[in-house]
């Protein structure tokens, strides 16, 4: 058995210090909407783990005698990371969102130094264990969570959105204003599509916990599955019964609510790994026949039991399992879009699309049948692949090796140690701080975060035993197999909590064979100390100055001018949208908020202020120009043309607008409403023969949707008349 050197040696404060930011790093990608990454809203963590690296090469500084340890398993995360950062480095460099780009590539380096913290903080059994504590912590309180949102929540945020969804709909009704405000604090989509599909999600009551989507719960709870479980086996009779009772009532708690996520991916991924589990354990005689076959009926018995459970409780049916055909069709459908837009240009092959654009160049090659406008291909490897290129999927390949080599290796065989957890190594006092950060932060609910809190306080307290004994490294082969299956078919791995997952899971199965194994740097000179602790800096600087401070201050700004706007206080809201412009000069949502700004104002001031339409068309101008790939943004600058066609009657106005929509159509080419806005433009420019051309292909496009069942895609009211309309029309 491989014992690492330092495991009695307890450390310096400041150590612990970097230790209790790492922790809260971690634990703050579980309680933050990870999904929303590309718009800034987790990268406040990033920042946090920047200094975290600034914090430990402050320590590295002061130590005597330094430690540093890389081997191969670095050189791969590092490379995972590192493809990302170029793709967004490209992005800059040519064209694309550069706002979403840059805001994913700081993600990304904190991606990475969260695996150096992990690597260089977490060396022995006793850091390692108190990680793996507070995480699986974390997902019970997530999974409660989940369980409340489902039998409880949803229905009350159901009834709360239908009450507003009333008022808002009514002309008469004076709280009609303030509904659809409160539709935006809500952020509830105010385009139609997106709300038909933020409907499907809200009354299906699939649970989400912290985030946007059921299948990034269900990945961190697949994960989390197989370490509880792991550990009530590990500790076996060395704890009291009632602990083992507690603890699989926890565990049972964590598989119930990944049941109700529907996640058909995590489903597979749950077998596949449990299977993989079963027969290494089998093949390598690590554990009983008979201990497995007793293992393996209580675990099918439990999922039977839980399987019944959510049937009669209405949070499974039978469209789970018998439209997964369906499910896979679309997947494939993806799938095939992702690989022509990969082949479409060298660039895209050898460095991807760039991390947050990947949407924008898809829509170009969505297939005509597919159904949503998704962000990310929904497979590992694609996903990989278009963002980071084929530096990161050298990486991922790396990293899978690693992740998977567990599950075959011999090492560390034998009976299992003993870890005194330290509550004094900061790993605890973090992950306390990264809760109440993540409530500071103020992205949902403080009753909510209070309930979280509260859970895993309970959890670490009287859970703490079983997490002391060290686990088979089969179970963490075993848990990122589960994982590395279910972003196969799910993909996430943009999704920071969700790479941040994989990469503890490496950790965890390498053990102490990582912390003692590789490249050893014993005693860097003062000159490597100082040159390390520059580059934190260095980081730490350009992800406030670049990336946090630039968004912050954008997103304040705009904010108030909506309020401002909300109130009808014109010039107030138009100064508050140029302030964040300014500080935010890649994001194009302030100059779209002023090129509607000066549009209503066009509207209210009739033909005499040619000048305010103009500014209109010139703010959007800009905002297309910041995401040159947005097809939307196309479509708004059409819808300017031609409402300023109704007033002027000119056919220069509708030749804009056909411009504009020719724009549109050919980065989305399979939308029906944008063929449809098309065809309209076209026939205002009296270009009879392409206006029929385009309505027919409007009408074709919403046939196929409506055999598909996309409601969201299809045309709207009248939309279908129009089109017939317009190719009936002959050229008088």
């Amino acid at each position: 058995m491989v014992t690492s050197d330092i495991v009695a040696k307890p450390r310096p404060w400041i150590e612990r210090l970097a230790a209790a930011i790492l922790s809260a790093v971690v634990i703050g990608r579980l309680l933050t909407p990870t999904d929303a990454a590309p718009a800034g809203e987790t990268l406040w963590i990033a920042q946090l783990s920047l200094l975290g690296f600034l914090v430990w090469a402050v320590a590295a500084w002061r130590s005597q005698p330094a430690r540093w340890r890389f081997n191969w398993v670095d050189a791969a995360a590092g490379l995972l990371c590192l493809g990302h950062v170029v793709g967004a480095l490209v992005v800059v460099a040519t064209s694309g969102d550069k706002r979403a780009a840059t805001t994913m590539l700081w993600e990304w380096i904190g991606v990475g130094v969260t695996w150096f913290l992990m690597r260089q903080l977490l060396e022995t059994l006793a850091e390692r264990q108190g990680m793996l504590l507070v995480v699986t912590a974390a997902a019970v309180s997530l999974s409660g969570m989940g369980i409340w949102q489902h039998h409880i929540g949803f229905a009350e945020t159901r009834r709360m959105y239908e009450k507003l969804k009333a008022e808002s709909a009514d002309p008469t009704n004076s709280r009609r204003a303030s509904a659809r405000a409160e539709f935006a604090r809500l952020g509830i989509p105010d385009d139609e599509s997106a709300r038909i599909l933020w409907e499907q999600r809200l009354y299906s009551g699939e649970p989400i916990g912290m985030f946007a989507l059921a299948n990034t719960l269900a990945g961190i709870l697949v994960g989390a599955s197989f370490l509880w479980m792991g550990a009530l086996l590990r500790a076996g009779r060395a704890v009291p019964v009632w602990l083992l009772v507690l603890g699989g009532m926890l565990t049972v708690l964590i598989l119930y609510c990944l049941l109700l996520t529907k996640s058909r991916t995590a489903y597979v991924a749950l077998g596949c790994g449990m299977g993989l589990w079963s027969l290494v354990e089998i093949a390598f005689r690590r554990t009983g026949l008979r201990r497995i076959w007793l293992a393996l009926v209580a675990a099918a018995a439990v999922i039977f039991a839980l399987v019944a459970v959510a049937v009669v409780t209405g949070g499974l049916d039978t469209l789970v399992f018998t439209e997964s055909t369906k499910s896979l069709r679309y997947r494939f459908e993806y799938w095939s879009s992702t690989w022509q837009m990969l082949q479409e240009s060298p660039r895209n092959w050898l460095a991807g699309v760039g991390p947050g654009n990947f949407r924008q160049h898809y829509l170009q090659f969505k297939l005509p049948q597919s159904s949503e406008e998704i962000a990310d291909p929904h497979d590992l490897v694609l996903d990989v692949w278009a963002n980071g290129g084929l530096l990161a999927l050298a990486g991922l390949a790396g990293l899978c090796y690693t992740g998977l080599r567990p599950l075959w290796s011999t090492l560390r065989t034998g009976a299992s140690r003993a870890a005194g957890l330290q509550r004094g190594d900061g790993i605890i006092a973090g992950a306390l701080l990264g809760h109440l950060a993540a409530s500071f932060v103020g992205l949902g609910d403080e009753e909510i975060f209070v309930l979280l809190l509260l859970g895993w306080l309970l959890v670490v307290y009287f859970c703490c035993a079983l997490f002391r004994y060290e686990q088979s490294p089969c179970v963490y082969g075993a848990a990122f197999a589960a994982l590395f299956v279910h972003l196969l078919g799910a993909g996430g791995i943009g999704m920071p909590a969700i790479s941040q997952m994989l990469l503890f899971l490496v950790v965890l199965g390498g053990g102490d064979t990582l912390a003692t194994t590789g490249w050893k740097w014993d005693q860097p000179s003062w000159l490597s100390r100082s040159a390390m602790f520059l580059f934190g800096l260095v980081l730490f600087l350009g992800c406030l100055i670049g990336g946090l401070m630039p968004i912050s201050i954008c997103r304040s700004k705009i904010a108030e001018g909506d309020e401002m706007f909300g109130k009808q206080n014109l010039p107030q809201a138009e100064r508050k949208f140029q302030l964040a412009a300014e500080a935010d000069r890649w994001s194009p949502v302030p100059w779209e908020r002023l090129s509607g700004l000066a549009y209503q104002r066009w509207l209210a001031a009739g033909p005499d202020r040619p000048d305010e339409f103009e500014r209109s068309v010139e703010c959007q101008r800009q905002a297309i120009a910041r995401d040159p790939r947005n097809a939307a943004g196309y479509r708004a600058l059409a819808d300017l043309y031609l409402a300023q066609f109704q007033r002027s009657r000119q056919p220069a106005d509708a030749s804009a607008a056909v411009v504009a929509m020719c724009q549109a159509v050919a980065l989305y080419p399979n939308y029906a409403v944008a063929q449809s806005q098309l065809a309209e433009a076209l026939a205002l420019a009296d270009r009879s023969d392409e206006a029929r051309e385009a309505a027919r292909r409007a009408l074709e496009l919403d046939a196929i949707n409506e055999r598909a069942g996309h409601i969201d895609k299809r045309l709207p009211k009248g939309g279908v008349k129009r089109m017939k309309e317009i190719i009936a029309a002959t050229n008088e």
